[in-house]
Order: structure tokens, then C-alpha cells, then sequence
């Protein structure tokens, strides 16, 4: 909010200028006219003089303003002044600045180069003062970005430390100089310019100018701000030059302008230098993206760019020096005022104090979250922007065309001064326009805003030259407002009036200090460091060590002490404070103000002997190895691009883990058929191994391309080995040892645990280097696609044998793998293992899952990961099952690296930090019967609640830095588990009793008994039999013909039900192989979905299943060949009787980018796979027969009778 001044021209100016003057008269006489027009101009006013205009009637007045004011109550609200040769437009009114600022605001959008501007602007490369045009629209975009409100909450540390150092500084300064009244005087106008200025420093720049922590000497301070005095006021000076430009050759003013610059840049040079040193020092990540201030984002940005001439350091300074005029004068010169109101109206001031005490008590500072409900406070704050705005002559503009505004015709050229305190305070809109009223934000004019949109309050301006910083400077005047007033008790010095008068300046400033009289309202708080209430009954140096091992579940014994001490207290872990959070507010102000200071991990004895010495990412202390790492991580294994090229692997794991898992229900159900007390159709099963099965199998696969917990499979006691180690790795993980309370006694190893952990991570390191030892093999003769690469391949290529940060390359890639494993399989078997839990518990909430399936996928179609966004209720289900039941009830620890404060309580570096999401998310304020299983909640209520971090009352995944990267890969893997479970089998309890929901802690909060549950198959259409032609015996295959379908069998183990088409059809469990080939299209192949499944497999009918021959796609093509002679087998098919056939392409060819072209690679691995078997030579020559081979089929007994009509299986 910058404004547009003119300065009283000195004796000697005018001396000088006398000089000279009969030459310009003559000049101004002797230019030639221009031709009239029939188009009205808005009116001039009278009383300019020769050459000069209305300067002297605007300069000789301390309110400039003001005095266009009351030109506007006789020229009306749209009129002209002569600025010297120029001519200005001085808009007063809300309805034309709605048209202006409209209508016309592209018009209008550029600025004027006066000599200020090109001498201490760096010529127009500050954003604020640029040209409308590409550069101002870059650079505009530039600073948008980091002032958006995302990013003013990432700094608001800064805002709450200087504050609160400030607000405590204060209160030395009352104890060492009070006086017997207790009170002190302060010269606010010093007082909230040292803050302020040190709140805009340390975002731009990353400095603190004041206080006992400055990063300058006080000399050096007082330098910068006294240079940056100057530069505002020169801005605010209209030179001869300016009104006369043929006069420019004088430089009358230039050379203080030029020195004043001059200072300013020396000083802006050392800022970049430093901040280029660091860069290089540290690297280009050396500081976190969401820390850097802004001088470090302009280096990643424009990274030595040239943008329209400019260089980027002349950027870079040119744009910092913009932001910190812009929010430190304007703040300073509104905060001000705000105080000069209050002690003029001490009843206003009594309401904003009694609103404090209501909404935030005096036992604590007041947080930025508070700030919300401190409704009248921001009315004051309104109504002082109202009365005061900082800029009321708002900047100037300059109309870069010929246009109407409210039926006047303006030239191009004319300058546009918008009389911003006019508007803000007519009669017509305002009632008691000069009275202080903050009550009518409340009542009357409680919807307008600031922003721009409400054209009777513009003190941040509107249009496309609106103020950027609207967010951060108001976010920072109600901060240090309200933390000022609910500490401080303040009082006008007696038998003194407070003087309102304003000065001439860029800023409608106060013109006199405002000394006042302070004193502390809660001494008791500002004083001393409040500390959160402490759990009592610890044991002598043991601390609460028993209360938390002794409890199987530690979030509930942590819930209930919430219940008795509030929602932020301690417990002492031995020798360590730890701080339990139960609350979503704080959590909120946890993890956008304070998540710098809270995001690095303790040094526990399981972290340090089970996870490399803190080398998993997850573990790692907050520094540069553990951005580095989480960059490689995210980006290589969980981006979201990765995540959708692994689906295969996800689809596969499901679909032959569901395959599996028939194959076990359907030989219990025979094997139970001879016996009286048989489940008939279903079968018992412990869901919580099968999950925990299917889960690891997915994510080992796409972790190190690995395959385990299969019947018959080759490593089956590997596997068992490493499973047994995971589970006991993940429960010594999450004991908390005596050494991690008491480190003086870790050489004791009382009840072994160190001993354990040690012998644990032994045998987890020799399977992975055994591992990283295959991959390097394999890499070495020749290695994988980059697209088939597992994350152990690209950990190896990625890292090249370079260590990071210590850590050599083996030890990162074994950490990173067993993390990445640990992380994702065992929360997502945990989530899956409640939601089934849940699910039967609640048998309304199955069947509408069920119901929501069938209506959006059918009854026979198969569930795809697309699909997924249109199950809400499902989605709604998981969503429920996290808030009731997170994996991490108590997230993962965190260590405080630096003091803070949280809630109002001081918290001391190294205090651990213990985040109940379990208590948080069962909040009976936030959720209504939070101990209900109520998945419609998040359809209505909290239908917006995600689970990204930024809705505090649901973070199972955490927030901040350290929030979960697997986020996205995890839920794909529970929404499509899930999904396809449901769709595919009848899950019932065997017993009348619920489901125990018991549960234990071991890292994560896993049930503690087995999820025993019945199944039976509903939908057999998620598999495809290709797979299995090549792990079955093919004995029973004939090339001859039947007549019958009933007489025909095939040992193939599941149906596949089609509706059949006059034709042969080609369909996949692979993407891209579906269509079919017809007599009608002259044995042309007809592909219906290109790289999806055919549409056949979700429609019911009998099911054929044969196999195509290989030589009927050429290998060295890759095109369909001899489609006579599959017209021929179809038509012997026909005479059979075969209404029609589902073919499997043999070996499983599946199609590349082109219909048609089909990639040789899977022939080769299915023939790897099918030479184990011993009638591989057989299979051989039936599959190159130039008929194709039909084996007996028969009805299947397994489905037919849950079918309407009668089913036949391959």
C-alpha cells in the first residue's frame, strides 16, 4: 500500500527553478495544439498555476488527501489536477472505482517512471513500481507464490518467535524500569517498528535486526533502517522533473536519491552474497524448501536468469527491497493507529480485552489460530484501516489507453490517483463516517471484506495491482495486536490528548510519537516460562517407564490422563521429558508454526541398532541426509507416475492371492463334504495372515521384484524365515527400552531387549545383502528396462556406490529397502485386517459397500484401480477405519530441536514429542459418537475431511515434513484389497459373538487375536486362467470334438463367465489383449477396448476357454497371421455346437503401444516357467496343431450352484 506524495518545494528549489522558468513558459506557450473532440472530460480544478499546476496547492498541505477531498465535495467524485505538464485523475468514489478498477483495470494497470522510481527502484525492476507487461507478470508470479497462504502459515514461526520475544523483551524492560505506579513508558511507534521490521527481515532476508539475538550490531541496524526512511520518503517526492520533464537535465534531488540507492544496495549485495555462499556451502537444497526466506527462493527460482533485461541479482535485490518496504512501513503506521483508537475510546478497548479473556483465557499467549475467534479485534483492525489506510492516495497509475470511465473520456497518459481515504469514509455508505466504530463489521457492513472485491474498503487496493501480501500483513497486525493487548495493560500518559495529526510521506504516518504507559496483564505468563501440567506417580528415575510398558495398548492409558490433565501435558521417560498431544487445534499449531522445531527423531537404542544407526528415512534425524534420501525415495519408488507404472504388480498379487485363496476354500469345502458338521459352502480362514500375506507379497515385489508365501514355490522357508524376523523386528521396534530413559544404564541391557534387537537386525542384513548381491548380478549381465526395474535397482543406479552424508552406499540401500517394506506392509495389513473387522461388526455397512459395487462395477465386472474414485462408500469406510483405528495411534516419536511455544506453554529443546492420533481422532467436539463405526460421516458431515495432513482432526498419516511419503501408494493398495474383496467373496463371523476388536501395540496397533472369518465365493471374474495353463497338467488335452458342451473338460481351476459373440474372442487378465475375431469381419480382428479388459469378462454365459496357436502371431512382426485358418477351427467349433470361445492368447502375449503388436518377452518368461514341467513337450506340440486344441469339459460343481444358469469352468 504504497502512496503517492508530493513534497513542499524548498526556497532554494524554487530559486533555482525562478532561473529557468521564463525559458519553460515559453516552451509550455509556443507547444502546438492539439485538435478538439466532442468527447467530455471530467472536470479541472481551478487555481493551477503556469507550469507547475497543483503541485503547490498539494505540497503546501500536510494531508494531501484531505485536500483532494474536499475538491471532490466541489468537482465531484471524478475530476483532473495538473501535475506540473501532467495531467491526474483523482478518483473519489466507490462506484467508479468499481468501474476502474473493473472495466477498465487493464487500462490502467501500469505505473509512471518517475525519477524516484529510476534512480532508488533499481529502474523499474521492483515489481511494485515495473510497467504492466511480461516482466511485472513474472515477477509478480514469483512473489505470489511465496506470500500465498500455504506459505505465510509455513513462516508463521517467525511471526509467533518475534512476537512472543518481543512481548517477554517488553516485560524485562517494565521490570528493570517501572515506576511506583507499575507502570513504564513506551514509544510505541519504536516499539512495533523494531518488531515488526524484525518479522520482515527474517522472511525475506533470514535476519533479525533488533533485540538480544539480532544477527547485526545495533549501529549497523540503525543504518539500514535509517537508508530504508530515506528510500520511503523519496518515494514519496514528486521531482520538477516529474511535473516538467523537459527540465530533467537539471537533476534537481537526483544526487541524495543516488547516495540514498547507492547505501541500499551495498547493503542488499552483502544479503545475496551471504545467501549465495550458503547455497553454495550447503547445496542447492541446503535449506528446505518450506524454510527458505525469500532471497532463497528468488536464487532457486531464477537460478541466473535474465528476465526482460533485468539480471537476477538486480532482481532478486530489487524485489526483496519491494516486499520489505511494502510490509514493514504499512504494518508499522496500522498498528500504530490501532492503539491511538483504543486509548481514545477506552470502552472499545475494554470490549477487546473481555473478548480475549472469553475465547482465550489468561493462562496463555494467544496462537495464530486463536486469532479466528477474536471477531471484534479484527473489526478494530478494519475500522483503523478505514479511518488510517497507510496508503491513502493509494500508488499511482498511469491509463495506457484512451478510455471511459463514469461517461468521461480519458486520455492515455493520464495519471490516476485514488483518493482511497475519500471513499472509505463517505456518508453515503458509512453511517458516522469519521466516528470510530469497529461494532459495524459486526452488524451492518459484517460481509465486507478487504480484499479487494468490497469497493467502499480498499486499503490494500484492487485489481491487478492489489497489494500481493494481504494474507501475511494481516496475519501479522492481529498476531501482534492481540498478543500486545492480552498481555499488557496500556494507558494514555495523564493530563496528554492523543494527537491524530498525520506527516507527509509515502505512508500516512503518525506525526508525532505515541508515548504510553504499560504494564503487565499476566505478569505470572510473560515472566516465567509456563510449562505443561506434569503426570504424577512417576518412579524415581524410572519416571512413567511402568505405567507405559505395563499397557498393551499406551494410546488409551495416554487418553485417559488427557481426560484428567488437558490436552498437552508431560511424562518423564526416565531421565526425558516427553510431550503427549491430544488435541487437533494444537496439533494444528504444532505442525504449521513449530513443525520446524519438532521434525527431527530421538536416538533410541531399537532405532539405533535395528534401523542402520538412523539410516532409514523415516528415522533419520531432520537434516540434509534425510531430505536428500526422502527426495530419492519419493521421487523413485512412491511419486505418483511410479505408483501408477507398478500396478501391474499390485493387480497380479491380488488377483493370484484371490485365486489362492479359492483354490483353499473350494478343498476345504470338498474335503468337509464328508463331514456332518461342514460349513457347507464357506470356509474358515485367519484374515489377518492372509493379509499380512497378500501385503507383503505386493510390496516386496515392487521393492526388490521378489515373490513370496506361495504354496509349492521355491523359498517357502526363506520366506517363512524373513516373515518371522519382520514381525519380530516390528516388535522390538516398538519397545521402549530403560536406556532409552536412563542412558547410564544401557550397559545393564535389563530384560535383553538390546541383545534381541541386535540378533534381529543380523539376520534381516544377511538377507538383504544376499539381495543387493542378486541385483548387482543381475545388473551385470545386462539388468532391466528402467521401467522394470524394482527400487533396489534403482537405489543401486541411483547411487552409484556414492555415500551420502556418511552413510556408504550398501548400508542406504539395504536401510531405505527394509524400511520401505516394514513401512508399507505391515499398516496396510493392519488397516485392512479392522476395516474387515469393522465390516463384520457392522453388517449394514457391508452390504451397502456391496450394493455400491454392484451399481457402479456390476455383479461380474472386475474392479480396476480407475474405478476405485467412484466407490465413495468405500472410501468413506477406509477413511473411518483409520480415524477409529490408525496404525500409529501414537505417530512415530520426534525430538524438539530448539525451545518453542505451543498452546502458551514453553517447551524445551530435547523434550520428546508423543502425538495421540488415536485421542485426537475420537474427539466427541469434532466427531459425533466418536466411538461409532459411522462411514456416512465422511459423505455428509465430513465430506472435505482427507487424510492429507492438512484436516488436524484426521492425520493417520501424520503432517508437516515428517508426514508419510507412502500416503497415495498406501491407499491404492487398501481401496483395491478391499474393493476386490468384497466383490469377490461372502465374509460372515463363524460366531454369534462380535469380533473381539482387542488390541495389541508392537510399533503399530495390530489386533490382538486372529481375524478367523468365514468365506465363500461370490465372483470368480477377477482371474484368468493364463497363468494357470502353464503350472496345470495338460494330460487331459485332446484335439478332437464333442458334441455336447457338458461332455467337455479342462483342468483349468476357475471360470470365467462371457457372453459370446458370432465369433472368436481374444481376452487377457493383461491390459491391451482384448477383442475378437468374427466370420462377418472377414477374420479381421476387431478390438473393442485397447489396453483394457474386454468387456466379454463382465457379462454372464457359458465359458469355452482354448488356447490360440503361436504360430498364428508372427514373431517377427509381431501381427496376427493366418486368420483363414482360426476362421476354420470357429466354423468346427459352430458344428460342435460351441455357441462361441474365450482365447487366450498361448504364452500370454501381450500387446505393446500398438493394437496388434504383441511383446515377445512374456513368451520367453512363460517358457521359462513352463519348461518345469514335465509335460512341457507335449504342451509344445499341441500349441503348434494348426487346429485348435479343445480339451473335455464338464460341469464345474464349485460355482454352479450359486449361478442362475448353469456354468461350465474350463
Amino acid at each position: 500500500m504504497d502512496l503517492f506524495l508530493v513534497s513542499n518545494l524548498n526556497s532554494t528549489a524554487l530559486a533555482f527553478f525562478s532561473l529557468t522558468l521564463l525559458l519553460a513558459f515559453s516552451l509550455f506557450l509556443i507547444r502546438p495544439s492539439k485538435a478538439g473532440s466532442n468527447l467530455q472530460e471530467p472536470p479541472m480544478a481551478s487555481g493551477a498555476w503556469p507550469i507547475l499546476g497543483h503541485l503547490m496547492l498539494l505540497g503546501g498541505s500536510p494531508t494531501p488527501h484531505k485536500t483532494l477531498a474536499a475538491m471532490a465535495d466541489k468537482y465531484g467524485p471524478l475530476f483532473t489536477i495538473k501535475l506540473g505538464s501532467r495531467r491526474a485523475l483523482v478518483l473519489s468514489n466507490w462506484k467508479m472505482a468499481k468501474e476502474c478498477y473493473t472495466t477498465n483495470d487493464v487500462v490502467v494497470s501500469s505505473r509512471s517512471k518517475l525519477v524516484a522510481i529510476q534512480h532508488v527502484a533499481y529502474n523499474q525492476a521492483s515489481f511494485g513500481f515495473a510497467p504492466y507487461g511480461p516482466y511485472w507478470r513474472e515477477i509478480r508470479k514469483m512473489v505470489t507464490a511465496f506470500l500465498s497462504d500455504r506459505k505465510t502459515e509455513l513462516l508463521s514461526r517467525v511471526r509467533v518467535s518475534e512476537i512472543r520475544s518481543s512481548v517477554k523483551e517488553l516485560f524485562h524492560v517494565w521490570s528493570e524500569k517501572k515506576g511506583s505506579d507499575e507502570c513504564v513508558v513506551v514509544e510505541m511507534k519504536q516499539w512495533f517498528t523494531e518488531l515488526v521490521f524484525n518479522i520482515v527481515f527474517q522472511t525475506m532476508a533470514g535476519k533479525r535486526l533488533f533485540g538480544k539475538t539480532a544477527v547485526v550490531s545495533e549501529k549497523d541496524a540503525e543504518k539500514c533502517v535509517k537508508a530504508l526512511r530515506e528510500f520511503m520518503q523519496m518515494l514519496g517526492v514528486c521531482t520538477v522533473a516529474d511535473a516538467v520533464p523537459v527540465l530533467r537535465w537539471m537533476n534537481l534531488g537526483v544526487k541524495a536519491m543516488k547516495e540514498t540507492a547507492k547505501e541500499l544496495d551495498v547493503i542488499l549485495d552483502e544479503w545475496l552474497v551471504e545467501h549465495c555462499k550458503k547455497r553454495a556451502l550447503f547445496g542447492e537444497k541446503g535449506v528446505e524448501r518450506d524454510d527458505q526466506d525469500f532471497m532463497d527462493t528468488m536464487l532457486s527460482v531464477l537460478e541466473g536468469a535474465t528476465i526482460d533485461g533485468f539480471d537476477a541479482a538486480t532482481i532478486n535485490k530489487a524485489t526483496t527491497l519491494a516486499l520489505i518496504l511494502g510490509a514493514t512501513d504499512t504494518s508499522t503506521v496500522t498498528l500504530t493507529w490501532v492503539i491511538c483508537f483504543l486509548l481514545k475510546n477506552p470502552l472499545i478497548l475494554e470490549k477487546v480485552k473481555e473478548e480475549m479473556n472469553i475465547q482465550i483465557g489468561k493462562e496463555r499467549f494467544i496462537s495464530e489460530s486463536d486469532v479466528n475467534k477474536l471477531v471484534y479485534l479484527q473489526a478494530v483492525v478494519k475500522e483503523t484501516l478505514r479511518l488510517y489506510p497507510p496508503g491513502p492516495l493509494s500508488a499511482p497509475r498511469e491509463f495506457t489507453q484512451d478510455c471511459m470511465l463514469g461517461s468521461y473520456h480519458i486520455k492515455k497518459g493520464t495519471r490516476l490517483i485514488t483518493n482511497l481515504w475519500k471513499i472509505q469514509t463517505d456518508p453515503n455508505i458509512w453511517l458516522d463516517p469519521l466516528t470510530f466504530k469497529p461494532e459495524r463489521f459486526i452488524t451492518t457492513h459484517k460481509d465486507v471484506d478487504v480484499k479487494g472485491q468490497n469497493f467502499e474498503l480498499l486499503p490494500f487496493g484492487s485489481g491487478r495491482r492489489i497489494c500481493p501480501g494481504i494474507s501475511f500483513g494481516l496475519n501479522m497486525i492481529h498476531l501482534t495486536l492481540a498478543n500486545f493487548l492480552h498481555s499488557y495493560e496500556i494507558f494514555n500518559k495523564p493530563n496528554e490528548v492523543i494527537d491524530m495529526r498525520e506527516t507527509l510521506g509515502m505512508t500516512n504516518e503518525k506525526a508525532t510519537p505515541l508515548e504510553i504507559l504499560v504494564k503487565p496483564r499476566l505478569s505470572s505468563e510473560i515472566s516465567s516460562e509456563k510449562r505443561p501440567p506434569i503426570v504424577k506417580g512417576a518412579w524415581p528415575i524410572l519416571g512413567h517407564l511402568s505405567l507405559l510398558n505395563a499397557s498393551k495398548t499406551p494410546h488409551r492409558t495416554l487418553g485417559a490422563l488427557a481426560d484428567k490433565y488437558g490436552p498437552l501435558f508431560t511424562i518423564k521417560l526416565g531421565v526425558k521429558e516427553a510431550l503427549v498431544l491430544n488435541n487437533w487445534e494444537m496439533s494444528k499449531e504444532l505442525f504449521t508454526t513449530n513443525d520446524l522445531a519438532v521434525s527431527s527423531r530421538p536416538k533410541l537404542v531399537a532405532i539405533e541398532v535395528m534401523s542402520y544407526n538412523q539410516a532409514f528415512v523415516g528415522l533419520a534425524p531432520y537434516g540434509p541426509y534425510w531430505r536428500e534420501l526422502r527426495k530419492i525415495v519419493t521421487k523413485e519408488f512412491l511419486s505418483n507416475p511410479r505408483i501408477e507404472q507398478l500396478s501391474h504388480i499390485r493387480i497380479s498379487e491380488v488377483q493370484t492371492s484371490f485365486k489362492e485363496l479359492y483354490d483353499l476354500c473350494y478343498t476345504s469345502v470338498n474335503n468337509k463334504k464328508e463331514n456332518e458338521s461342514s460349513y457347507g459352502a464357506a470356509t474358515l480362514v485367519d484374515m489377518k495372515e492372509w493379509l499380512e500375506h497378500l501385503t507383503f507379497n505386493i510390496i516386496v515385489r515392487m521393492v526388490v521384484g521378489k515373490r513370496y508365501c506361495v504354496a509349492h514355490v521355491e523359498g517357502k522357508e526363506k520366506a517363512e524365515r524373513f516373515m518371522k524376523n519382520l514381525d519380530e523386528f516390528m516388535n522390538l521396534m516398538g519397545t521402549f527400552t530403560v536406556a532409552d530413559g536412563v542412558p547410564c544404564l544401557r550397559w545393564l541391557d535389563l530384560g535383553g531387549h538390546e541383545k534381541a534387537m541386535k540378533a534381529t537386525a543380523e539376520e534381516m542384513d544377511k538377507l538383504l545383502s544376499e539381495w543387493l548381491e542378486e541385483h548387482r548380478e543381475k545388473n551385470g549381465l545386462g539388468g532391466k528396462v528402467k521401467g522394470d526395474q524394482d527400487f533396489m535397482d534403482v537405489m543401486i543406479s541411483t547411487l552409484n556406490g556414492a555415500p551420502i552424508h556418511g552413510f556408504d552406499a550398501d548400508t542406504i540401500c539395504k536401510a531405505t529397502t527394509l524400511e520401505l517394506i516394514l513401512g508399507a506392509s505391515d499398516s496396510t495389513a493392519v488397516t485392512l485386517t479392522w476395516a474387515l473387522s469393522l465390516l463384520v461388526r457392522n453388517p449394514l455397512a457391508m452390504e451397502k459397500a456391496k450394493e455400491e459395487i454392484d451399481m457402479h462395477i456390476g455383479k461380474e465386472g472386475y474392479i480396476r484401480e480407475a474405478d476405485i474414485s467412484k466407490l465413495v462408500y468405500l472410501e468413506a469406510i477406509i477413511k473411518e477405519t483409520l480415524r477409529l483405528y490408525p496404525p500409529a495411534p501414537l505417530s512415530s516419536p520426534r525430538v524438539f530441536t530448539e525451545n518453542c511455544i505451543l498452546g502458551g506453554y514453553h517447551i524445551k529443546k530435547g523434550t520428546r514429542l508423543m502425538h495421540n492420533l488415536w485421542k485426537i481422532q475420537r474427539d466427541p467436539s469434532v466427531w459425533s459418537d466418536p466411538l461409532e463405526f459411522k462411514p456416512e460421516r465422511f459423505i455428509t458431515t465430513h465430506q472435505h475431511v482427507n487424510l492429507k495432513g492438512r484436516h488436524f482432526e484426521l492425520l493417520p498419516f501424520g503432517s508437516g515434513r515428517r508426514m508419510c511419503v507412502g500416503m497415495s501408494l498406501g491407499l491404492n493398495v487398501l481401496h483395491f484389497t478391499l474393493a476386490n474383496m468384497l466383490h469377490s467373496f461372502d465374509i460372515s463371523n463363524p460366531s454369534t459373538e462380535p469380533v473381539d476388536m482387542t488390541e495389541f501395540f508392537r510399533f503399530v496397533n495390530t489386533r490382538a487375536t486372529p481375524l478367523k472369518l468365514l468365506n465363500s465365493l461370490i465372483s470368480p471374474s477377477l482371474v484368468s486362467p493364463i497363468s494357470d495353463y502353464l503350472v496345470q497338467s495338460t494330460a487331459s488335452f485332446s484335439p478332437s470334438f464333442v458334441s455336447t458342451r457338458s461332455d467337455l473338460t479342462r483342468l483349468i481351476r476357475f471360470p470365467c463367465r462371457v457372453t459370446f459373440y458370432r465369433g472368436l474372442v481374444i481376452s487377457s487378465m493383461f491390459p491391451g489383449a482384448g477383442g475378437f475375431i468374427s466370420p462377418d469381419n472377414g477374420g479381421e480382428v476387431s478390438y473393442e477396448l485397447h489396453h483394457d479388459f474386454s468387456p466379454q469378462r463382465r457379462c454372464s454365459g457359458s465359458p469355452v476357454f482354448v488356447t490360440l496357436l503361436v504360430n498364428s502371431v508372427s514373431q517377427e512382426s509381431s501381427r496376427v497371421l493366418r486368420p483363414k485358418a482360426i476362421m476354420f477351427s470357429l466354423k468346427a467349433l459352430a458344428t460342435a455346437g460351441i455357441e462361441g470361445v474365450v482365447v487366450e492368447i498361448w504364452w500370454g502375449l501381450v500387446e505393446k503401444n500398438k493394437p496388434r503388436v504383441y511383446d515377445w518377452n512374456l513368451l520367453r518368461w512363460h517358457a521359462s516357467v513352463a519348461s518345469r514341467f514335465e509335460r512341457f513337450s507335449r504342451f509344445i506340440s499341441m500349441a503348434w496343431d494348426l487346429m485348435i486344441p479343445i480339451g473335455m469339459w464338464k460341469l464345474d460343481p464349485r460355482v454352479s450352484h450359486k449361478m442362475t444358469k448353469t456354468v461350465y469352468t474350463t
